[in-house]
């Protein structure tokens, strides 16, 4: 599996990328919404593990934009903000799969991960 993850948090994106890539997956690790938009529109990938809000930017849009360049990417949102607004979200992104706190365990995170790319189950944990 590829992965992209958009976070701005070094620390956060060294642990999962390391755990992902423990388990075989490519993994791509972005800091700014602008390196990520770039990404998708230049290579594959098959999720997208975001942050609504990147430093100053927004992951919203960048996983707005994958879902147009990349239609079957699937989403996964990992976030201490949990909107109120967490089922539109689900409405108006078609491929996010999952919503968890950047407090999960690395092991639940990868969980989620490789099963978001083949389940269709969103699955919604609040922020931790």
């Amino acid at each position: 599996m590829r992965v992209l993850i958009l976070n701005s948090e070094s620390e956060a994106s060294g642990q999962w990328a390391r755990a992902l890539g423990a388990r075989g997956h490519s993994v791509s690790v972005c800091y700014i919404p602008e390196d990520a938009m770039q990404m998708l529109r230049n290579e594959c990938f098959d999720l997208l593990i975001f942050d609504i809000l990147v430093g100053e930017g927004s992951g919203l849009g960048v996983a707005l934009l994958a879902e147009f360049h990349q239609p079957n990417c699937a989403a996964m949102l990992v976030s201490n903000f949990v909107p109120a607004f967490q089922q539109e979200l689900f409405s108006r992104l078609s491929r996010l799969k999952v919503v968890i706190g950047r407090g999960s365990p690395v092991d639940d995170l990868v969980m989620f991960a490789e099963s978001c790319v083949d389940e269709d189950a969103r699955i919604s944990l609040g922020a931790a």
